[in-house]
């Protein structure tokens, strides 16, 4: 992998509009937010960059029970992952 993220990683990470809750990261059931510009909903063609999404985020923290969820730009879940 790139030291920064692959190419695809890269594209799907300037839709990023606004990352919440990642400050508290160490309690029991840590969780974060990350909205996006990107249209849809769970299925859709953004689908593939919501996951590409969380999966970098989840490659930047660590946490035992952390849940990131990726939301569209009009606040459909895209994607969820666990970090």
């Amino acid at each position: 992998m790139e030291e920064n993220g692959t190419d695809p990683e890269k594209m799907a990470l300037r839709r990023v509009t606004a990352v919440t809750g990642s400050r508290d990261l160490d309690g029991e059931n840590p969780v974060a937010e990350v909205f996006t510009d990107l249209p849809g909903g769970r299925v859709g063609p953004s689908v593939g960059q919501a996951r590409l999404i969380a999966g970098a985020f989840a490659s930047c923290y660590e946490a035992d029970n952390g849940t990131v969820t990726v939301y569209s730009a009009d606040g459909n879940m895209l994607a969820t992952g666990r970090f």
